[in-house]
């Protein structure tokens, strides 16, 4: 189970963009599936080219085509899209291209893994099977594309025919999400009268089992697969109709574009989706808090407290319920995870059931920049006895959310005996490098 806190990204008004426009960072994403004739001289072409363009991020070659992630300010990436479709290869490539402001420092930089550039030749551009000796199915077999619009009338008007040559008149509509469960937990698409069918698989290679075992309730049906950014669709897909009669008709969207900020499913009604999501959470919000969607400002009348958000503790029991029926519905979890508030809440959860056995248990507590709330079970001085990972910015991390004292007080509530404590210098994150990624991979190993 994790809880994060309520930080949300602000959507662009569409059509509406700033005047120094091509001084602005972006990011460009794109893969493509066509046959490489010769992989070193493409490589020699992505090594020239995104180097000259002073490009960072991700590049993975195959005989089979290429994925690419870079960043990098605008107009450089335009001009690397306008060389690479100067490519036959690539012709009809969807570039998936977006402004994104630069990394606050080179830590968080690192971490998002835009501080080099790596270009690699590779076997496969995603793992569909996890045994290497499972040839892979024919790229060139892969469910039909459909345009955003096509997408959202086909689930409109689940039944109807999308042409002649594959037709679905008559066949049962069914959603196929092709994402690992960490995505689909984040939120997927749900259409009335559709069923929606979420494998729930913890890596993608394991998607080919779960299809293998499920065969009968896609057998003769109109699949409509989905998953990010549309790769692993293509070899899923090809997958899926490679089993032979029965499963001819799959299909998967293409230039759907991502909407940032929207992190709670999204129900389609027969129309496209909104810009962003109007439905909102937050952990410890009074339970008399007006969701207006309107915002007044007003001065306060009393000095500012830089620390007024360890007070706030309203709302707590309505979010301790939440997570009862969570807990009821989804579970049983193994731990509990928060991220700065979060964390505070996860914390308060740990002090409020202790290690007895109850209506819910968990095996351990991971608290990432977290601080301690003003509850009386926190500040009884009694430890809290939980097994414990504690992972936080050091002195020196500049985590300008979350200062280390405070995480440091939050750690000391809990039984040294049991807990580890990691100080990092990545700032407001979670460090996903060595050495720390090995000290956390240690201390779930405890666990398995």
């Amino acid at each position: 189970m994790q809880l994060e806190d309520d930080d949300e990204l602000s959507p662009v008004e569409p059509n509406k963009r700033p005047e120094n426009e091509e001084e602005e960072d972006g990011i460009l994403l794109y893969y493509k599936y066509t046959q490489i004739p010769d992989v070193e001289e493409l490589l020699a072409f992505y090594s020239s080219n995104c180097n000259s363009l002073h490009l960072l991020g991700r590049v993975r070659l195959s005989p089979l085509g290429v994925n690419v992630t870079v960043g990098g300010k605008l107009c450089s990436l335009k001009k690397h899209i306008a060389a690479v479709e100067s490519n036959p290869l690539f012709h009809g490539t969807d570039f998936k291209l977006a402004t994104c402001p630069p990394p606050s420092n080179n830590r968080v930089a690192q971490e998002c893994g835009f501080t080099s550039l790596s270009i690699r030749i590779v076997k496969d551009l995603v793992t569909l099977h996890s045994n290497p000796m499972l040839k892979p199915p024919e790229i060139s077999d892969a469910g039909k594309h459909l345009s955003a619009l096509e997408f959202h009338s086909l689930l409109q008007n689940a039944g109807q025919s999308l042409d002649n040559e594959s037709p679905t008149q008559n066949k049962q509509l069914v959603l196929l999400d092709a994402r690992n469960v960490y995505e689909t937990r984040i939120g997927k698409f749900h259409a009335p009268n559709v069923e929606t069918l979420d494998p729930g698989i913890r890596q993608y290679s394991d998607l080919p089992l779960w299809i293998d075992d499920n065969s009968d309730c896609l057998r003769g049906k109109c699949v409509l697969m989905y998953c990010t950014g549309g790769i692993r669709c293509e070899m899923a897909s090809a997958y899926l109709r490679s089993k032979g009669a029965g499963f001819e008709n799959v299909f998967q969207p293409s230039g759907i574009e991502p909407h940032l900020g929207c992190t709670s499913p999204s129900p389609l009604e027969g129309s496209p989706p909104p810009l962003h999501c109007k439905k909102k959470f937050a952990w410890l919000v009074a339970p008399n808090f007006s969701q207006s969607s309107e915002t007044h400002w007003k001065i306060a009348d009393c000095p500012f407290d830089a620390l007024q958000y360890q007070q706030q503790t309203d709302g707590f029991d309505a979010s301790l319920a939440y997570l009862r029926d969570v807990y009821a519905q989804q579970g049983p979890f193994d731990g509990i995870l928060g991220f700065s508030q979060g964390a505070a809440m996860a914390a308060a959860v740990c002090a409020k059931l202790g290690m007895q056995k109850g209506e819910m248990e968990f095996r351990f507590a991971i608290l990432c920049s977290g601080f301690a709330l003003k509850f009386p079970e926190l500040l009884n001085g009694e430890l809290i006895k939980w097994p414990s990972l504690h992972i936080f910015g050091s002195d020196h991390g500049k985590d300008r959310q979350i200062a280390n004292q405070a995480s440091r007080e939050l750690a000391s509530l809990f039984d040294d005996g049991c807990s580890v404590t990691i100080q990092h210098d990545s700032g407001h994150i979670i460090p996903t490098r060595s050495p720390y990624i090995d000290q956390i991979k240690y201390f779930l190993q405890r666990f398995l």
